[in-house]
């Protein structure tokens, strides 16, 4: 009898085995959605004060940023920073190569974030949820533009639907909508990954399309005639015009100072510091080439 129970036992121990384990299982299962759900509640939460469309005030106060190299090392980029722009101000960005200005680019936009100082839109401090609630109403056109593999219009209309005529309006403006028609299916082209059925100049003009589609309060340009023809220069000034007329704040990195004749304030970016910062006449005057730039306060303006 003794020896009966035994290799019944032992008969049976992987089926308990595996009943421990399908409990166990069952156990983590619930544990993972109770978090899920809590996790669900937690961002719902964070979203439910939405902030109103900003003005276009923006402020760098005291702001320190670094990069990682490969082994981990931390470098400082931006250097107790500060400045402001007011809403409709455009400012134009200059300064050495490796200075920092794209930077400064990346984080105004949110894409990176200060080590110390704060970076603010109308006041919101510019973190991931204010970076989402705030993406419809930012432009941007960065150096390198990507482009989604959709049609040209669902590119410039950043995936919205229902804003034929909106995309239009900024094709037009971007001095794009003449090459969008020449394109084998116009609006309806598809521009690959990346956009690589189209060239670096097609590119670049439908990302300034993007950038000022739907007119955005806040329009971030970085660059924007790193591969731009001469008549996609002249149409990206037309679009610096309008943008000046409809007191969107604009923010710009350019070195051809002759970008900056819409522009009512400069500043210079030297060594992740501002060198200069003020209305544009002024601080031309003081960048002729005979002048010696002396380091000055990093004070708002």
């Amino acid at each position: 009898m003794i020896a009966a129970s035994i290799i019944i036992a032992r008969a049976l121990a992987p089926v308990e085995q595996s009943i421990q384990g399908w409990r166990s299982l069952a156990k983590t299962k619930e544990a993972y959605r109770s978090l899920t759900q809590f996790m669900d509640r937690y961002q719902a939460t964070d979203n439910t004060v939405q902030l109103p469309e900003p003005k276009g005030d923006i402020a760098l106060q005291n702001v320190v940023s670094v990069a990682v190299d490969d082994q981990g090392n931390k470098h400082p980029i931006i250097r107790n920073l500060s400045f402001k722009v007011n809403a409709g101000d455009s400012v134009g960005v200059i300064g050495p190569s490796g200075s920092g200005k794209s930077s400064v680019i990346k984080l105004l936009l949110g894409i990176a974030q200060p080590v110390s100082g704060n970076v603010r839109i109308d006041g919101a401090q510019m973190n991931k949820q204010t970076r989402e609630q705030f993406s419809n109403f930012i432009g941007y056109l960065p150096q390198e533009v990507e482009l989604f593999d959709g049609t040209v219009a669902e590119n410039i209309a950043r995936f919205n639907e229902g804003q034929d005529e909106e995309v239009v309006q900024a094709a037009i403006l971007a001095g794009a909508h003449e090459l969008i028609l020449s394109l084998p299916k116009g609006y309806e082209t598809l521009v690959g990954p990346s956009g690589s059925n189209l060239s670096g100049g097609q590119r670049q003009r439908i990302g300034l399309a993007r950038a000022v589609f739907n007119k955005p309060p806040i329009v971030i340009l970085d660059e924007p005639t790193s591969n731009l023809d001469q008549d996609g220069v002249l149409a990206l000034l037309n679009v610096l015009k309008t943008l000046r007329r409809r007191e969107s704040t604009v923010v710009m990195v350019a070195h051809q100072l002759n970008l900056f004749e819409s522009m009512n304030k400069i500043a210079v970016i030297k060594s992740g510091q501002l060198d200069m910062y003020g209305p544009r006449d002024d601080v031309l005057a003081e960048l002729q080439p005979k002048k010696i730039i002396q380091p000055r306060s990093n004070a708002a303006v």
